[in-house]
């Protein structure tokens, strides 16, 4: 059939029809040749080259991520020591607690269960964020922090049952590199977490919670052997230790030294210890009204990133500082007011 026809056929119609549809068949007249859009689709993540040496620290960010084709949110991101050359690792809005396998490799983290953000599990992926994989899918089940065994054949993490009446409680489970043999290793009423293994694999250290005398939980780090027994507390935690917390231990690359974060006297900072819980020493200083989180050791043991929050002016800014094991040059090396959990060794 002609054009022409076509059109004289499509003006007789119109002489028929009621006013309100006369634009709709002029539409369709005009559009009959095209086929239904479908909405673009997403651009693909860009991952830049990055080599991984010892002076490389991974941290969670907010920061826009659109020049690497990001979804906003939680994603990872390696930098420099100096907070130089930031590149991101992941793209997909909710991922964090990351943590080194010992040769660098590899990095462990938590990511969330897709569009039922009530569930995180424990992911893997090589240092070019090439080979994603999930080791934990349950449904019953979330996951959060997370850290390799020196020999790499095991992660230890920490997981809560959403089911048991509510209570969320977090303990310590061992399972394979490759996702098998998932097994149980604390049964702690109030719950363990924020775990890394001694560098010669025999020890755990991790926090768990103590019921102050103000009816406040608060945080105490203990010490076990890796299969779970002999667990001893290294930091207060009696309900007279009320104010006093102390968390997310981290040990020294020669295993002589915990450093972790602590609040004491109305201060959360940066401190030092001994395996046994002695000679403590403070070492990032309080300037203005902030609060220290999440140490991690260099590699060659001379010096501690963390995550220091700090409000100014009613705003709460998030960045990565840095300080020598002796407490001095304590200085800051993010400034994007959106960085989180740095992991370094």
């Amino acid at each position: 059939m002609t054009a022409n026809v076509v059109r004289c056929k499509a003006m007789k119609l119109k002489a028929h029809l009621p006013l309100c549809l006369l634009s709709a068949v002029a539409l369709t007249a005009m559009d009959c040749s095209k086929k239904p859009t479908q909405p673009p689709q997403a651009p693909e993540p860009i991952y830049p080259p990055f080599e991984v040496t010892d002076e490389t620290i991974i941290f969670v960010s907010t920061i826009d991520g659109s020049q690497w084709n990001l979804q906003p949110g939680w994603n990872l991101f390696l930098m420099n020591s100096d907070g130089s050359n930031i590149t991101p690792r992941t793209s997909e809005k909710l991922d964090s607690d990351p943590a080194w396998s010992f040769d660098r490799e590899k990095i462990v983290f938590t990511k969330g269960g897709g569009s039922d953000t009530s569930y995180y599990h424990i992911y893997t992926m090589k240092n070019d964020g090439s080979e994603l994989k999930c080791l934990t899918h349950s449904s019953q089940y979330t996951e959060g922090t997370s850290c390799w065994s020196p020999d790499m054949s095991t992660i230890c993490f920490n997981r809560v049952d959403l089911t048991i009446s509510g209570i969320k409680v977090f303990n310590l489970w061992l399972m394979d590199s490759n996702s098998t043999n998932q097994r149980q290793l604390t049964y702690l009423e109030n719950g363990a977490g924020n775990q890394e293994y001694s560098p010669d694999g025999t020890k755990i250290v991790f926090d768990s919670g103590y019921l102050g005398m103000n009816g406040f939980f608060y945080r105490a780090i203990c010490i076990m052997n890796a299969d779970g027994s002999n667990i001893q507390y290294i930091t207060p935690n009696q309900p007279a230790d009320t104010n006093i917390t102390c968390q997310e231990p981290a040990w020294s690359p020669d295993g002589t030294k915990i450093a972790y974060s602590c609040w004491l006297r109305d201060t959360m900072a940066i401190w030092i210890m001994n395996p046994d819980g002695t000679d403590k020493v403070k070492l990032s200083q309080k300037i203005g009204d902030v609060k220290d989180y999440h140490p991690s050791w260099s590699p060659d043991r001379t010096r501690i990133c963390f995550q220091r929050k700090e409000r100014n002016n009613g705003e709460i800014t998030s960045n990565i500082w840095m300080v020598n094991v002796d407490g001095t040059n304590q200085h800051q090396i993010t400034f994007n007011n959106q960085s989180h959990k740095p992991s370094w060794r």
